[in-house]
């Protein structure tokens, strides 16, 4: 079972941006697997979310996304 972390109620201050919350977590976290939850309002596109997701060296295998968010099953790539 992967970890799920939303980050839909988060302050979004510059250096606590959503963004660089995931971009931290991804480059922490030890598990394999790790759902997140983001508002389209922080990050309006599924595509930024593919483009940190490649950098990171995760692929994501689950998408579902609405008017409000976006939620997305981050893998680790070996």
């Amino acid at each position: 079972m992967s970890n799920i972390i939303d980050l839909t109620r988060e302050n979004t201050t510059c250096i606590e941006h959503p963004i660089v919350k995931l971009v931290r977590l991804l480059n922490d976290i030890s598990s394999k697997e790790i759902q997140v939850i983001v508002s389209k309002d922080d990050i309006p596109s599924i595509k930024i979310l593919e483009i940190i997701a490649e950098k990171m060296r995760f692929k994501i295998t689950d998408v579902y996304e609405d008017d409000e968010v976006i939620k997305v099953k981050f893998v680790k790539e070996n």
